[in-house]
């Protein structure tokens, strides 16, 4: 089966959940973030999990 042929799982979230990321994680500057380079890695690394 070619590469492009291959179903993939993709997580789906509701807005509302996206929306509610910045204000969970207050010390990450997501500004800042949306500056890194592709490939680069960025302060999200350093960041735990909030346990759902």
């Amino acid at each position: 089966m070619p590469a492009s042929a291959r179903a993939e799982a993709v997580a789906l979230y509701a807005q509302v959940s996206v929306d509610a990321i910045p204000a969970a994680y207050p010390e990450v500057d997501f500004e800042l973030l949306r500056t890194v380079e592709k490939g680069r890695r960025t302060s999200l690394a350093a960041v735990q999990p909030i346990p759902v």
